[in-house]
């Protein structure tokens, strides 16, 4: 992974941002031992919502992952409270992980030179 400059720590971006604030607000976002897994989360998730039977389990997942809106996530089985345990970042990583793998991709990890 390249170096950051000085002008690129100190763009702002949309929101008000900063590129260093972002990199420390990612690095402090290290998942602690006693949280669940992201993968375990989002397949209770998807099962609740599918087994409900009132929604598209990959839509209502997108809608929230996109606004943050609990509402788009069921009640039913501890869904919502399950999915508001862990960061939106770290489920769309995970997801993005995922779908380069599926393609036969070794996607780097978290520190990795890429």
């Amino acid at each position: 992974m390249r170096g950051i400059s000085t002008a690129e720590q100190g763009m702002v971006y949309p929101g008000g941002a900063r590129r260093r604030d972002l990199d420390m607000a990612a690095s402090e976002c290290q998942e602690p031992q006693d949280q669940p897994q992201v993968r375990e989360v989002v397949m209770a998730v998807y099962r609740a919502i599918r087994e409900r039977g009132v929604h598209d389990p990959v839509r209502q997942i997108a809608g929230y992952l996109m606004c943050g809106e609990p509402a788009y996530i069921t009640g039913f089985r501890g869904a919502r409270e399950l999915m508001g345990r862990i960061e939106r970042h770290e489920i769309l990583g995970e997801l993005v992980r995922a779908y380069f793998a599926n393609l036969g991709e070794n996607p780097a990890e978290p520190g990795d030179a890429g």
